[in-house]
Parts: structure tokens; C-alpha cells; sequence
């Protein structure tokens, strides 16, 4: 690194010695770093139970008609330029992971500029020569034709950059070669749906930045009038996030939504510390791009709208940069229950007062205690937080919005407003008033919680804590945990019964909307029967499968049936530690029930 700021004095040691008598003393490292300056107000995120590479039809073929451009996808800037290396690097590198990374990463959308050089295409960032193109074409060409119901969206931009023949060529020998067969109709239309993709088997999107793009193809989307998409062109996060917010409500006429949640570094952070020039530094540093995707659906709702492509450098956990994890949160893929504990005091959270779901129960601060009464769920899609207590029961503040006005539980009614409340610098700010806030009446236990005039303090504030949507499963008769044997991933890994022990191995997740039993060793295995719907038939871990019932067990009262024949159940056939588990006709023994723990 300290290699690396040399080099980058000696590049820019002539620009400095120009820009120095207009850049005051002041100005020079006055800059800070440190997580702690991120805007918006970084919040925790959930870990969501999902396969990264599957999430759009696991989250959507129970809803396929959902169009595309109201749903939150994630996407990267410049998604090529993880090949720039050496004196360009900080200014011009957006991404570190390949695009084949990037998709199993759970991103969608990419940004691709493509120029000629020595005889081959290649990505570009300005000056910067990335990869051979080919790379990027190949990448995505393998995930579309393994993935089929996984739409990616393919945006090569900056087309000027190549001479009208080479955009035929480019045609020729990489788009269509590579991505031909599986790039849908522009015909289709700005409102495409899933179904509509699904039912013609294409699920590439390819936007093209050129006029000419009716000559070039069917298949190619114009865009113009396929996205609306904003560059701030900016190195200061609060102008980012004022910008994004306007952007967000403005209307879009019908077509797709980038949001380039991205900074730009400015000419005195290219010069000056802490940054160098550093796109890396700068992101990490100010960019929050979980915390900015919540802040901004939540602006964008306000006009009736959604968060649509949320466009990030430096795609991935590294950073904690968790954008797949807020999109698939906004997208309400799953239902991720979380407490809301005090920050006036930390040992209490927000209670439904004696666990009861009468309508008009009072909601009050208590003890945390983990317990259902304390858990809930926010509906993105609504606004509204749903109690764990019964899915139809909401917070409610009865029209009251104003000082003491009252917060209740009622059943949850979408054709109100009373119900719906925002997220907001780690406060519940009612939508009929974003000026009124969920406030403690006093720091005492059972005090009351009530409407009030946002003013900023602590008993306004709220701090989420998240479940963890994976349990063990013990034997009733054995006492032991359903077990993948020795950790293993592999596709017909035995699953067994062993000692509790709280490791991945032992820990599920049943998917609701697929009825499958995931694996926290991998969220893309499940439990699998294999088609043996008999005595001694086998149970194994497999590759997750959506289009057979091999996967799909009904738990019901702590019993899993075999979706193909419900006589058959998961049975745990010893009470010795590795002991086999397999299938057996239902008769209701010990060793045929598994409670969540």
C-alpha cells in the first residue's frame, strides 16, 4: 500500500503543484476515516436463509407476476475493472470480485464498458485497460445457461468508446455467440414479469447505450427507454445521499431504476489524505450500502414508488458491504422476526403487553427476554410491523398521530395508514407523520410506549437484533440432533442423529414458500428423500431443487412428512449417537418427532 501512495505522488505530482495554490492549508487532510462517519445511520442487516445464486426463483415463483422494475436487485458499478492493476488502480478498480463472483454473490446487474485494443475487446474504465471482455461474456454466459430462471440484466454503456463497426463485431463475436440464446425480447417491455421470462425460457436483459440499437438486434433494449439512472458525480456522501433521495421519488416513466449509490472521488481526494484517489478507501469509509438501500425505498415509497437496481462499487462482504442481504430484506423474500431493544435502556424492548392478542393491547417496554411478545416482523412492502405472536396482528397507532397519542396491537389492515411506520436513523416514525416517533414514556419497566414529537433522544431510538432463522432439530426419542455427517456439502451426504453440539451441521431453516429443510452448512442444500417414499427410504442432503417434490416436507407438529406420500415420515430408527435416519410409515412414536431448539 504505502508502495502503492508513492507511486500515485509521482503521478499526480504535477497536477498537485498546479491545484496547491488554490487549495488552502484548511482543506488539506481535513478529511476523517472511520466507520463511525457512514451515513445514513448503519443498521443492522439479517442474514438472510437464501441461496444467493437461486434467490429469484426461490423469492418469486411463488409470486411470478411481480414485474421486475419493482423489486429491489442488486447490481455493480463498472463490474469488469476488478483487472486494473498498478498505478491506476485506486481511481479507476470499482470491483475486487469477478463478474462470476459477483453473480454468486447474488448480484444481477452489471455495468459494462467495452472498448478495442490490440485486435481484442476489452473492459475499460476510462483510460484503464481491465480484462479481455471475453472473460466477463464467458462468466456470464455459463451462469445464465446453469441458471435459467435467474434474470440478469447486461449494460454496456459508454458505446462511443468503439466505432460503429466494432459494434456489430462486438455483436458477432461476444454478445450473441455468448449470450444469444438466452437474451430476451426488447418487445417485451419495461413491465416484464417473471412468468413472462420464465415462460419463453430467456433471462438476459441486454441495455445497450447506443442509438443504433434497432439495428443491431430485437434482443438489444435501448437505454434510454429501458432505465432512468442518475451519476451524481460526486466525493462528498451527504450530497450522495440528499441526491438519491430526490432521484428515488422523481418519476421514472415506466422504465427501470439505477440507483448509483457510488462516490466519485473529488480532485483534492485524489491529491490529499486520507484517500489518495482511493475508490476503495472512499467506499469504504462513507458508503454504508445496506443502511442507504433501507434509506432510500423508504424515501421512494413516500411517491408511491419502490427501490428498484441498487448500483454499488465493491460488491461483497469484505467491506460488510451487505446490499444482497438489504434487497432481499426489502424484497421481503423471508420473514426475519428481530426485537427492538431501548437505547434509553438497553435491557428492555418494545412488548406486547402480557403476550396477548386482543385487539387494543397495550404495547409497553419490558424486560428483553427473547420471547415472542418481543419479536416482529417488518413488512417492507407495507410498512407494517407484524407481531410474532399472530401473523395478523400489527402494531397500530389508531390514527392518534400526535403527542401521547396511543401504539396498540390490532389486526393488520393494509387499507389504512394507522399501521404503516418507517425506519429512520434508528427510529419508528409514524407515515402519516414522519414528525412523530415511537417514544418510552419513562425508563421504567412496563412503561408505556406512545406517539411524541420526534426530538432525537434516546427513548426514540431503537435498536434491532435479529433471530437467526436457523434451529437443531432433536429426536424425542433419542434426545440427539439431525446431523449432516461430518459437515459435508456433497450431493447424497448421509444425514444422521449425533450429540448436540450447535455447529452448522446440526442447524435447519424450513423454507415456508418451498416447504424445503435448508442446511446452514449451505443454504442451497436441502433435505432430500430421493423419491423413496417407503420404509428404509433413504435421507440425504442434495442440491435444493425446485421443480421436484423430492425436497418438500410438511412439518406439522413437530413431524416431517414426505410431500409425495404424507404416511412417510423422517424417522430417527436408533438413539445412538450416528445412528442412521431414514423414511418410515407414520405411527406417531417418539422417534418420529423432532422439536425445534
Amino acid at each position: 500500500m504505502i508502495k502503492k501512495l508513492q507511486q500515485l505522488q509521482f503521478y499526480f505530482a504535477p497536477l498537485a503543484l498546479i491545484l496547491f495554490s488554490v487549495c488552502s492549508h484548511a482543506q488539506i487532510g481535513q478529511a476523517f476515516k472511520g466507520k463511525g462517519s457512514r451515513q445514513p445511520t448503519v443498521v443492522s442487516v439479517p442474514k438472510m436463509a437464501v441461496d444467493p445464486e437461486r434467490w429469484m426463483i426461490s423469492g418469486y415463483s411463488h409470486r411470478p407476476n411481480k414485474q421486475l422494475r419493482n423489486i429491489c436487485i442488486p447490481g455493480t458499478h463498472d463490474s469488469g475493472t476488478y483487472g486494473i492493476n498498478g498505478i491506476d488502480e485506486n481511481i479507476s478498480q470499482t470491483q475486487e470480485y469477478t463478474v462470476g463472483q459477483q453473480l454468486a454473490l447474488g448480484y444481477r446487474y452489471f455495468d459494462l464498458r467495452i472498448k478495442k485494443q490490440n485486435g481484442q475487446f476489452k473492459i475499460h474504465h476510462g483510460p484503464s485497460i481491465s480484462v479481455n471482455a471475453s472473460d466477463v461474456f464467458n462468466d456470464l454466459s455459463n451462469f445464465a445457461k446453469s441458471h435459467s430462471s435467474e434474470v440478469i440484466f447486461v449494460h454496456i454503456q459508454n458505446v462511443d468508446s468503439m466505432s460503429e463497426s466494432e459494434h456489430f463485431e462486438l455483436r458477432d463475436n461476444l454478445v450473441l455467440p455468448k449470450l444469444g440464446d438466452r437474451m430476451a425480447p426488447r418487445n417485451l417491455g419495461n413491465g416484464v414479469t417473471f412468468k413472462q421470462l420464465w415462460d419463453i425460457n430467456k433471462n438476459v436483459i441486454l441495455i445497450w447505450g447506443g442509438g443504433n440499437f434497432a439495428q443491431l438486434s430485437d434482443n438489444y433494449w435501448h437505454q434510454g427507454g429501458t432505465m432512468s439512472s442518475h451519476w451524481l458525480n460526486t466525493g462528498n456522501e451527504h450530497d450522495l445521499y440528499k441526491g438519491l433521495r430526490q432521484k428515488v421519488q422523481e418519476n421514472r416513466g415506466g422504465r427501470f431504476y439505477v440507483a448509483q449509490m457510488i462516490l466519485s472521488p473529488t480532485t483534492t481526494q485524489i491529491i490529499f489524505p486520507p484517500y489518495f484517489g482511493s475508490i476503495e478507501d472512499l467506499t469504504d469509509d462513507k458508503v454504508d450500502h445496506a443502511s442507504l438501500i433501507y434509506d432510500l425505498d423508504m424515501h421512494a415509497k413516500r411517491s408511491g414508488k419502490r427501490m428498484n437496481i441498487a448500483m454499488v462499487d465493491f460488491a461483497g462482504p469484505r467491506f460488510q458491504q451487505y446490499a444482497f442481504e438489504a434487497c432481499m430484506d426489502v424484497n421481503d423474500i423471508q420473514p426475519r422476526y428481530f426485537s427492538l431493544r431501548s437505547k434509553d435502556n438497553p435491557d428492555f424492548c418494545l412488548d406486547v403487553s402480557g403476550g396477548r392478542t386482543d385487539n387494543g393491547t397495550n404495547v409497553q417496554v419490558w424486560s428483553c427476554n427473547n420471547l415472542d411478545p418481543q419479536k416482529w416482523y417488518y413488512e417492507h412492502s407495507s410498512g407494517m410491523l407484524h407481531s410474532k405472536l399472530h401473523p395478523n396482528k400489527c402494531l397500530d397507532n389508531g390514527g392518534e398521530n400526535w403527542n401521547n397519542g396511543k401504539i396498540v396491537l390490532w389486526d393488520c389492515n393494509s387499507s389504512i395508514d394507522n399501521m404503516r411506520f418507517d425506519f429512520y436513523d434508528d427510529s419508528l416514525r409514524v407515515r402519516q407523520n414522519i414528525d412523530i416517533a415511537l417514544d418510552v414514556s419513562s425508563p421504567n419497566r412496563g412503561s408505556n410506549v406512545y406517539q411524541y414529537q420526534w426530538h432525537g433522544r434516546n427513548n426514540q431510538r431503537w435498536e434491532k437484533e435479529y433471530e437467526s432463522p436457523y434451529f437443531a432439530l432433536v429426536n424425542d426419542a433419542s434426545g440427539m440432533c439431525l446431523d449432516v455427517d461430518n459437515g459435508n456439502t456433497q450431493n447424497g451426504t448421509n444425514v444422521r442423529q449425533w450429540s448436540c453440539n450447535g455447529s452448522n451441521a446440526q442447524a435447519w431453516y424450513y423454507d415456508e414458500h418451498h416447504r424445503f429443510l435448508r442446511s446452514a452448512t449451505n443454504p442451497a442444500k436441502c433435505l432430500d428423500n430421493g423419491g423413496e417414499p417407503w420404509n428404509n427410504g433413504k435421507i440425504v442432503l442434495w442440491n435444493c431443487n425446485y421443480a421436484k417434490d423430492n425436497m418438500r416436507f410438511d412439518f406439522i407438529d413437530g413431524v416431517l412428512h414426505n410431500a409425495i406420500d404424507n404416511n412417510f415420515v423422517v424417522d430417527g430408527y436408533g438413539q445412538q449417537r450416528g445412528d442412521n435416519v431414514g423414511q418410515w410409515e407414520f405411527t406417531g412414536g417418539a422417534n418420529q418427532r423432532w422439536r425445534k431448539q
